[in-house]
């Protein structure tokens, strides 16, 4: 009978039963505008995801995702009424758009409403989105900045020239623009615009026209390849340039119009069409996409990537809440509760992709991103020779023989005619002396001649000599004599004695030097010193062996004194006396010296302090002299294991000093100049030579007081303690004596310091009751002193009457 009350209840409660759980079809939302590669990308995912839902563990079975595109067009108040009438129909995310200024107004309404927005596209202010539930997958222009510069920084490119499509082109250079020198010195940056085109030839020419070698090309894909086109004709893609471009899209270009144009053409790609996710991928959708993995977009892929991650986000936030889908209205106030949530299982979520591996930081920015390191070669195009990863550190990986930066084939110089510079320095370059006319090469000799003569043999090459006796200098920015001529294309190449100099190795390359030449001075060999007849005083300077004698006669008389002022030290010569009228002292004048000499010297003595006072002095002395004599028998065996040897003279200075040799330097080069800035800022300017360094030598150095220092602190501290206790156990003493012989403490102590200061003995006579001498008679009678007893001092001090 209670079976039909409940079907009767089941109807009406149904409805709220079902409102516990994520319906099973999801609508995710994507807004595009006429990029039909975009909304393939996306379909494609999507059914991707519904497809492998029962096989991968990281999407939800129960789910099933419908993609909805909406085609948008520029008007931002169009895109804000189709978004409303999509949040009516229960969404769950919006992926994309791409333009700016609307994918900015989406994201503001989904903050509102919290409904997760997904972007693929490069935005210079990604904070807007770290602060929001929105999220980016394309990498932080911070992360580009870094790759761009330390590119630039592992190519060892000292001036570069930044060519830029807009002031969006600036903030991603950001970290190249502050290695810009002004002064045209070493990292110099020089900045040129392309224009508005279609014309962007002007500011290549510039380029060329300035020399400048090696280019960095910032633009948009859009207008990349009729850039590449135009930097073609104008001439810097040739073997004298070395360029890089800055697009993530560099290889879904045809570059085989420049592969054999000799340039060393070096760019960035995100996706790896090598990695095993990007095949898997691939291989899936091979009958959808009509495109190669290389043909694909960074954007494209990216789309993919989000789907993926949304996708596996969800599927976590579905097991981890009975959540629902809620139609949400842009007038009211109305939220997706599981919106945040959602976004946040998307920032901890990691998957691999067609970009790699899609993961994000605390920030909620991409992080871990690896970028292949891509240049142009004759036969394969496009080929990796290196790594990049935003979290690995700030190096490349480069791979092996990429640093040699070799070509396919050998540099194509064959039969082409080169202008050689010489000068007339004997015996490099000279004329011929010849009875006939001579014309051409022919009229030179000599070994740089000879030297050009047989590369040429072997690269099988023709030149022409041209002779130049001013090797050049940088005067106003520019390069004069022969450097000049080469940096202005006038020459190709010059062979002669040129010094290699910081600033000509910033503009120029040089060849690893042929020949060496130097200034050599022949002097005899140092000789050995003869042995010093103190030698053995070597390992402590002078202050240090004063310190030493000056620290052993105070320890001596410290423990004279401290021995007559301790009362333990006063002991009884005839143990069998129980109150003896005379009380020793060991530490008399002598023995207190012989003491700490013993000490010093390794030895000891048969004297042992008895009191804590005389002992605190006694243990800090012989840890001073452990100290002491470790240290001098280790430096007085590298006094002994180190040859010393005496030497005429030690630098230039001293050499010149001896007015027996004349140098001379050739009229405005480089050594002469070297000399001339070493005496005006070493020697004449604010307090010449201040600079120079001490010569250091090769023998063992004194131990001074700087080195020992610590052990005499360490002394010093131990005796001040001994002397604070001996006086209070003094004081202890004379207090128990004027009690026990009913005297005033003053009368007592007064006695005990006349008896100190007289340093008369090491005996003392002690003050006796009456009712212990018989006792003290009759002990003495039957006790003699011990066999072979000799006291310490025989004489007595004077007995006092009293």
């Amino acid at each position: 009978m209670m079976a039909k009350p409940l079907l009767i209840l089941l109807p009406i409660f149904l409805p709220y039963v079902c409102v516990l759980g994520f319906p099973k079809r999801i609508s995710i939302v994507g807004l595009f505008d006429q990029d039909e590669a975009m909304k393939q990308m996306f379909e494609s995912s999507v059914r991707a995801v519904n497809q492998n839902r029962y096989e991968d563990q990281e999407l939800s079975n129960q789910v099933f995702f419908e993609s909805k595109i909406e085609q948008i067009e520029g008007d931002p108040f169009e895109v804000s009424s189709k978004v409303c009438e999509l949040l009516d129909l229960g969404i769950v995310s919006i992926f994309g758009p791409q333009e700016k200024v609307i994918a900015e107004h989406v994201q503001s309404i989904c903050d509102v409403v919290e409904i997760p927005q997904i972007s693929v596209r490069e935005d210079l202010d990604q904070s807007f989105h770290s602060r929001g539930i929105a999220l980016n997958l394309y990498p932080h222009v911070n992360s580009l900045s870094r790759i761009y510069n330390q590119l630039v920084t592992e190519l060892k490119w000292k001036s570069f020239a930044i060519l830029y499509e807009n002031t969006d082109s600036l903030i991603r250079m950001r970290l190249l623009l502050k290695r810009w020198d002004a002064h045209g010195s070493a990292n110099s940056a020089f900045i040129y615009h392309l224009g508005y085109g279609p014309n962007y030839r002007q500011g290549m020419q510039e380029i060329k026209a300035s020399n400048i070698q090696n280019i960095v090309i910032d633009c948009s894909y859009e207008i990349l390849d009729e850039v590449l086109k135009q930097a073609q004709q104008v001439g810097i893609l040739s073997d004298k340039y070395k360029i890089i471009v800055t697009s993530l899209d560099l290889q879904t270009l045809d570059l085989e119009p420049y592969q054999f144009s000799g340039v060393n053409f070096t760019g960035i790609r995100l996706i790896d069409p090598e990695d095993p996710t990007v095949l898997q991928i691939a291989n899936r959708h091979q009958d959808e996409w009509s495109l190669d993995p290389l043909q694909l977009r960074v954007e494209h892929a990216l789309m993919y990537d989000a789907v993926q991650l949304f996708a596996r986000a969800f599927k976590q936030l579905k097991d981890a809440t009975k959540g629902n889908v809620k139609k949400l209205s842009c007038d009211g106030d109305s939220r997706w509760e599981h919106g945040l949530s959602l976004s946040n299982f998307m920032r901890s979520t990691e998957t691999r992709g067609l970009t790699g591996l899609v993961k994000f930081d605390r920030d909620g920015l991409r992080s871990n991103i690896k970028l292949d390191i891509v240049r142009l070669t004759e036969k394969k195009g496009l080929i990796k020779i290196g790594e990049w990863n935003s979290t690995a550190g700030e190096n490349i990986e480069w791979f092996p023989d990429i640093n040699t930066q070799k070509s396919d084939s050998k540099l194509n110089i064959q039969n082409k005619t080169f202008i050689v510079l010489i000068s007339l320095t004997h015996p490099y370059g000279m004329i011929k002396e010849s009875m006939i006319t001579l014309s051409g090469n022919e009229r030179y000799e000599g070994f740089a001649v000879d030297v050009i003569q047989e590369i040429s043999q072997i690269l099988e090459f023709n030149y022409t000599l041209q002779v130049e006796s001013d090797y050049g200098s940088m005067k106003d920015g520019k390069w004069s004599g022969m450097l000049g001529k080469i940096m202005a294309d006038e020459a190709d190449l010059a062979i002669t004695d040129l010094t290699i100099t910081s600033t000509r190795a910033i503009d120029f390359d040089f060849t690893t030097p042929i020949m060496n030449l130097g200034i050599s001075i022949l002097y005899k060999r140092p000789t050995k010193a003869p042995p010093s007849l103190f030698s053995f005083l070597s390992p402590f300077s002078n202050d240090v062996w004063i310190y030493l004698m000056g620290a052993y006669v105070i320890v001596s008389l410290l423990l004279y004194i401290i021995g007559r002022i301790c009362p333990a030290e006063w002991s009884n010569p005839y143990p069998c006396i129980e109150e003896p009228e005379e009380l020793e002292n060991q530490f008399s004048f002598k023995n207190a010296f012989w003491f700490a000499i013993g000490a010093i010297m390794q030895q000891g003595s048969e004297i042992a302090p008895i009191g804590i006072s005389t002992r605190m002095v006694a243990s800090c002395w012989w840890f001073f002299c452990l100290i002491m004599v470790s240290s001098y028998t280790a430096n007085l065996a590298a006094f002994l294991t180190v040859e010393t040897v005496t030497s005429p003279f030690d630098n230039v200075e001293e050499l010149v000093k001896k007015k027996t040799i004349k140098y001379g330097a050739k009229r405005k080069g480089a050594t002469l100049n070297f000399f001339g800035i070493k005496t005006k800022w070493w020697t004449q300017k604010r307090g010449g030579g201040k600079c120079q360094e001490s010569a250091g030598g090769g023998s063992a150095e004194r131990l001074g007081l700087d080195n020992v220092g610590g052990v005499f602190l360490v002394l010093t501290v131990g005796v001040a303690l001994s002397c604070v206790y001996t006086i209070f156990e003094l004081l202890w003493v004379v207090a128990r004596t004027s009690i026990r012989e009913n005297v005033s403490f003053k009368e007592e102590l007064i006695n005990e310091l006349k008896f100190i200061a007289k340093c008369s003995g090491s005996k003392e006579v002690r003050k006796k009751s009456e009712s212990s001498s018989k006792n003290e008679n009759d002990s003495t009678r039957e006790c003699t002193p011990p066999y072979g007893f000799v006291p310490t001092v025989i004489r007595t001090s004077p007995i006092d009457d009293k």
